[in-house]
């Protein structure tokens, strides 16, 4: 995620767990404390509305549970496993005393939420602009509009992805591997 350093990724991953879930399964429950803040790691998801509406489908490197982890409310959709899939889950009350004892990680953190919810956003806005589905339009110049996209190279893309590789590199060392950039 953007700003945040290696320390803060690493405080990160060390702190959650790995939780695998296969398709169909509910990795969060409309209506339902979330107790963890989740980044999708493999696999994919949808977020349902409580009428079975698919809304969004959230893929690799993407942050489940950020709305409910600012608002500190249960969230009004749920998100479920389209297919196996690994995310990673910080708990709530880890990360929330880690931002408490780090000013400067609080900073950084809150800074990356804003603008991955900000590229959601857009992106949601975007569709209902025109026929409700996503279109690849022109490229824009990301790169130079803000820090969070210098690993993008034509269009944006999920911040959290740059997260998502690097605990994939963090993964891999822990297992006593070496991670192969692709």
């Amino acid at each position: 995620m953007g700003d945040l350093t290696e320390e803060d990724v690493l405080f990160l991953a060390r702190a959650g767990e790995i939780k695998l879930f296969e398709a169909g399964d509910i990795i969060i429950e409309a209506g339902a404390e979330v107790p963890a803040l989740y980044f999708l790691t493999s696999g994919s998801a949808e977020v349902h509305l409580a009428n079975g509406t698919s809304v969004a489908s959230p893929g690799i490197g993407d942050v489940a549970g950020e709305m409910s982890f600012v608002e500190k409310r249960p969230p009004e959709a749920s998100v479920v496993a389209t297919e196996p899939s690994r995310l990673l889950a910080v708990p709530r009350a880890e990360l929330e005393k880690e931002l408490g004892r780090h000013p400067a990680f609080a900073g950084r953190f809150y800074k990356a939420l804003a603008t991955f919810l900000s590229d959601r956003l857009r992106t949601t806005t975007g569709m209902a602009a025109s026929d409700g589905v996503s279109h690849d339009g022109p490229a824009m110049d990301f790169k130079s509009q803000s820090p969070y996209f210098d690993f993008c190279d034509v269009k944006p893309c999920h911040i959290a992805q740059r997260m998502s590789e690097k605990l994939a590199v963090f993964d891999a060392q822990i297992r006593g591997y070496t991670a192969i950039d692709s």
